[in-house]
């Protein structure tokens, strides 16, 4: 046997011979964890997936004929076994990167609609029975999705509209697309919004044909019809090979006091959160109403104007990585230690975003620039309702807002292009509750406004 690495490609030559002078079939056992092992000695062997398996021979003498037949897959591990083995190799590595800090997570995709698991006690889920979408929606709705919640974790909705990478679809067919995805999310009488998940993935340039405007534009329909839920990005990475290449690199970023998986959970719940292109920003960004109402909150007002300021902090290239602190973001991407900018990029009155941008506190248009790859600050829907109707907030429990609908007609409406609709106009009074200075920010309280999970960067 002969084993030669080459980068990320690694060759293993066995030589075949017949099993016996009546038998010219010869049988060969082979066992990637050991080549793995041998090849890379400075990686875990165990951390890899199969992928594209090719058998290839070749004669070194005279002309042969040959066939491969009779593959076979023995497993000595499978389910939590698995799911166990990831969190040894996390621990192992741990020691080696001690600036990061990983959080064990799960994907559940049986079928469509994919979600993210986070929490304290994940767990491979057992699917009994389960077959076919019905079943499937009917099992995250009643079965997992509460079962998370009892434990304290949270649920993303991954991928809303898809998971192929096929080109842009036309912009009108993007838009009959929201909206016949939207209302597949909106709450019915056997399932909550979304089927109860918390979270939602925008972050995306381009997936399943639709584009980051269209993303958005389904958080903002959620968002219209009292549904609030954390948007978050990602960037489905199978490969691992170049996070940085693909077009959709996205990440996700909180305000958080730690990297305990209590106060990452806690920040996303309470839409303390942002996120953007890993290749395109990699700095702070917090979004603030009428200075009192910080990012995340649902804000019930009868004011005719808003005052929406958006802050942020670009990456400071070069810098030694250092442990955040209170305030800052809680796994800083790069070189740089993201700091809390209290001077604004941008203000929102009224129905137009202006944007302020000193030289000094320049963001890459992250406050504006949605279809470049970072995330448009957009708070109209999320303050008050389109067409004069003030949006009314659900009962919050521990952060997450209840997924009632409220009212009869729920509002699906799309401007050409997939844009967002103009906010609508409110009347007069003023914000409902009470909220801290800026510096009392903290996780959120049961039944307070602050404590809705709603906008985030």
């Amino acid at each position: 046997m002969r084993r030669i690495a080459n980068g990320l490609t690694g060759i293993v030559t066995i030589p075949v011979t017949p099993d016996s002078g009546s038998d010219p079939w010869g049988t060969m056992t082979i066992n990637p964890a050991e080549d793995i092992a041998a090849l890379w000695p400075d990686m875990d062997h165990r951390d890899f997936g199969l992928y594209e398996l090719t058998l290839s021979a070749v004669s070194t003498g005279d002309l042969v004929e040959g066939y491969f037949d009779y593959l076979r897959f023995n497993r000595s591990i499978s389910g939590e076994a698995f799911f166990k083995q990831q969190a040894d190799m996390g621990t192992a590595l741990a020691a080696r990167y001690r600036s990061v800090v990983q959080q064990q997570g799960l994907e559940v995709s049986l079928s469509l609609p994919h979600v993210n698991w986070f929490g304290t006690s994940v767990s491979i889920p057992d699917y009994g029975s389960t077959s076919g979408r019905r079943q499937y929606d009917a099992y995250l709705a009643q079965n997992l999705i509460p079962k998370v919640h009892a434990s304290g974790g949270l649920i993303s909705y991954n991928h809303p509209f898809g998971y192929a990478g096929i080109p842009e679809l036309p912009q009108s067919q993007q838009d009959a697309m929201l909206v016949q995805t939207a209302n597949g999310m909106l709450p019915t009488s056997s399932a909550p919004a979304a089927l109860g998940a918390d979270l939602l993935e925008v972050g995306y340039a381009l997936r399943q044909g639709m584009d980051l405007a269209h993303h958005v534009a389904l958080w903002d329909i959620m968002s219209r019809n009292a549904l609030f839920l954390t948007g978050n990005g990602t960037n489905d990475d199978h490969f691992g090979q170049n996070w940085l290449g693909p077009m959709n690199n996205w990440f996700s970023s909180v305000w958080a006091p730690g990297t305990s998986i209590g106060d990452l959970l806690a920040a996303l719940a309470a839409g303390r959160a942002w996120c953007a292109s890993l290749s395109r920003y990699r700095g702070s960004l917090d979004l603030l109403v009428d200075g009192t109402v910080p990012m995340g909150s649902v804000s019930v007002s009868k004011v005719v104007s808003r005052k929406l300021v958006a802050s942020g902090q670009p990456q400071a290239r070069g810098q030694r990585d250092r442990h955040p602190g209170a305030g800052q973001a809680a796994d800083p991407a790069g070189h740089g230690r993201l700091r809390r900018c209290r001077g604004p990029v941008g203000e929102y009155q009224g129905d137009r975003f202006l944007l302020r941008q000193p030289a000094h506190r320049r963001v890459g248009d992250a406050a504006s620039r949605h279809r470049q790859g970072q995330l448009r600050a957009h708070p109209g829907a999320r303050l008050h309702g389109d067409g004069g109707r003030p949006v009314q907030p659900g009962v919050a429990a521990a952060g997450r807002a209840a997924r009632r609908h409220p009212g009869p007609a729920p509002d699906l409406s799309v401007t050409p292009g997939g844009g967002w609709p103009r906010p609508g106009r409110a009347g007069r009074g003023r914000s409902r509750g009470r909220y801290p200075p800026p510096a009392a920010w903290g996780p959120p309280r049961h039944g307070s406004p602050r404590g809705y999970a709603g906008s985030a960067g």
